[in-house]
């Protein structure tokens, strides 16, 4: 593979985290269909009116401007949002990848990992659009560990298969 600009790996990672987003998404809502009916509501009643961040956030937006989103989830701007933060998180890893050598390391599984704790476990409660993370049954975390191993492994895979990315 040539050289890789940063404006490049940008384009190719927004491309791979936005797929990868639609992978986590499999697979988070196989892990949650396994779960107990009680775990599912005791996630959804700690979220802020039942939402997902995303829905939380589109919601917020759309009441900033006087709207009402209907349904509040899903909808399209909270999915866009959703894809969104993914394709960013890929551009991310796609920058860095090939710039700082330990962050492709474990085929992106770490990467994907810790994006869980920063903005899952960190930020989310932090801007009020997660519940505090205590409040959460301790399989809500383990599926989304889980499932963000698995989204920076996606990433990391679609760079090298689509693009030739090297580690």
């Amino acid at each position: 593979m040539a050289r890789s600009t940063i404006l490049g790996d940008v384009a190719r990672g927004v491309i791979a985290g936005s797929a990868a987003i639609y992978a986590l998404d499999r697979l988070d809502n196989a892990m949650w269909g396994k779960e107990g009916a009680a775990v599912r509501a005791q996630t959804v009643a700690v979220r802020p009116g039942g939402l997902d961040p995303a829905h939380v956030l589109a919601n917020r937006l759309a009441s900033s401007v006087g709207l009402r989103l209907s349904p509040a989830q899903p909808n399209p701007l909270g999915v866009a949002i959703h894809y969104g933060l993914g394709g960013i998180m890929g551009a991310l890893y796609a920058v860095l990848r090939p710039r700082v050598g330990f962050i492709g390391a474990g085929s992106g599984v770490p990467f994907g990992m810790t994006m869980f704790l920063l903005e899952d476990e960190a930020m989310n409660t932090a801007l009020g659009t997660a519940g505090p993370p205590g409040a959460y049954p301790w399989q809500d975390h383990a599926r989304g560990l889980v499932a963000h191993g698995f989204f920076g492994y996606v990433t990391d895979l679609l760079l090298r298969v689509l693009f030739g990315a090297q580690r």
